[in-house]
């Protein structure tokens, strides 16, 4: 029953820092403008929830990072390591899953990769290339 109550836990905790990752922040907006009653500040939707800013943090590396791709590598090692940890009967704690995220994230987008999405040659740039 521990077990499924930490795994329970943490993923709730995952979501949270889900949730944490879409707001906007307000680091590069204007310093004379005041949120209006309808936007809320990253910030003040964290105090609300009645969390202080690191263990937001906490959360929010637990979600991944905003990229689709290191998101879903993310995902999938949380996945892991819950199987893992439900299989040896050992409850899960947040800073093993917080481990694997960062392990899993941290290689998911590579300098190769971002060069492939990024800047990828068309056909007359390497028409270009061959007749030079």
């Amino acid at each position: 029953m521990e077990v499924w109550t930490w795994e329970i836990k943490l993923r709730a905790s995952v979501r949270f820092g889900e949730l944490v990752r879409e707001l906007e922040t307000n680091e590069r907006g204007r310093t004379d403008l005041r949120p209006t009653s309808e936007t809320q500040t990253k910030e003040k939707a964290i105090a609300d929830a009645g969390l202080s800013k690191s263990t937001a943090h906490r959360y929010q590396e637990l979600a991944g990072p905003k990229e689709e791709q290191a998101q879903a590598a993310g995902k999938a090692a949380a996945e892991n390591y819950f199987a893992k940890a439900r299989a040896e009967r050992n409850p899960a704690t947040m800073d093993e899953l917080r481990g694997a995220v960062r392990d899993a994230t941290s290689g998911a987008v590579t300098a190769d990769d971002f060069l492939d999405e990024h800047m990828q040659v068309s056909p007359v740039q390497s028409d270009r290339a061959e007749a030079v």
